[in-house]
């Protein structure tokens, strides 16, 4: 009779970069993740519409889980949400909403919490020891299969928070001011406006991590366990010189109101962008850079130009809520171009 056997650990990367096990080395780490999140929460936007505010804090969470692993991701997460119970002004918009005063009182901190956000909040350590248990089964060496991973985490959040959210609108109608709270109203207030920036946050996270592995690569920090070479693959670097080509022509196509953007400063770094990929790509199929160089590289002008054009594709209503803009077909273009650029940049195998 066999048995399975269990999946086996790898490190992650902040395990391969700071490989000694000791308690100073966790403590610091812990801490100075909880802080990084807690700085990330900062950034945030508050809708007319939704007792959520859009922040960074998505964005922290599951790059913390991918860098560090199952529990000290957790350990990172439960302490920030710690932080925040016991007066620490960390969680999002606590100073401006009530100054240093306000944000210092533990009853405050604990308000925050049993508030609409508060499941979201709650999520974070489950989401981070999510997404830290499949880096350490090597989800974290490529972008595609980290995306996998983070996007499963980002659904986890949801399962948490929308839940709360309509709880917590049902008890507290004079705090909501909706007397008879509904499935629709829940996913207007607390899913619809994240959807987009919560796709882009994932996509900025899952390419830092395995472009980390790369640079770890580079400069030869590794142990025997970190040592595991993959063959680069070049049968997709005619689609990025494609890819490239189509996001630098973009700007020269109408994006809004008719108005070519190419004499823009948005414009001019998406031209730069689609020609730099273009470039690297180019290079690549000739095979004048390396996996490790046309990863990083592909992913940046792919990020950088995807992301200018992300903004031009939705806006903010008068009513704060979220809506596509009116764009013409250089906007499209250039969002299409940078998936693909990103699909071609997934193509090269992470640093084993």
């Amino acid at each position: 009779m066999t048995t399975a056997s269990p999946a086996r650990m790898y490190p992650t990367l902040s395990a391969a970069v700071f490989p000694q096990q000791t308690l100073v080395r966790h403590a610091a780490l812990v801490i100075a993740s909880a802080l990084f999140i807690a700085v990330c929460a900062q950034v945030s936007i508050r809708l007319a519409v939704s007792p959520v505010p859009i922040t960074m804090q998505p964005f922290a969470v599951l790059l913390v889980g991918g860098l560090l692993g199952m529990r000290l991701g957790m350990a990172s997460a439960a302490l920030y949400v710690a932080l925040g119970v016991f007066g620490l002004p960390v969680y999002a918009g606590q100073v401006a909403k009530e100054g240093f005063a306000h944000a210092g009182s533990i009853s405050f901190g604990w308000s925050i919490l049993m508030g609409g956000s508060g499941g979201y909040l709650m999520a974070y350590p489950f989401v981070t020891a999510l997404v830290g248990y499949l880096a350490e089964r090597e989800w974290d060496r490529t972008p595609v299969r980290l995306a996998a991973a983070m996007l499963a985490g980002n659904v986890l959040i949801y399962v948490f928070g929308l839940p709360w959210l309509y709880m917590w609108a049902e008890t507290n109608p004079a705090l909501s001011g909706v007397t008879d709270m509904d499935v629709a109203t829940t996913l207007k207030w607390g899913l619809l406006p994240f959807i987009p920036g919560d796709l882009a946050k994932l996509v900025l996270a899952a390419g830092l991590v395995p472009s980390g592995w790369q640079l770890f690569r580079v400069f030869k920090v590794r142990n025997a366990e970190t040592r595991k070479s993959a063959p680069a693959s070049m049968r997709l670097a005619p689609l990025g010189i494609a890819a490239g080509l189509a996001m630098a022509a973009a700007p020269l196509l109408p994006w809004s109101g008719g108005v070519l953007p190419v004499m823009s400063v948005s414009g001019a770094l998406v031209l730069v962008a689609g020609l730099d990929a273009a470039t690297c790509a180019m290079l690549r199929a000739r095979r004048m850079i390396g996996p490790v160089m046309s990863q990083i590289w592909m992913f940046a002008a792919a990020s950088v130009g995807g992301l200018i054009a992300f903004v031009h594709l939705v806006e903010f209503t008068a009513m704060g809520e979220l809506a596509l803009a009116s764009f013409g077909l250089g906007v499209p273009v250039a969002v299409v171009s940078a998936l693909l650029l990103l699909a071609v940049s997934a193509s090269e195998s992470g640093a084993e």
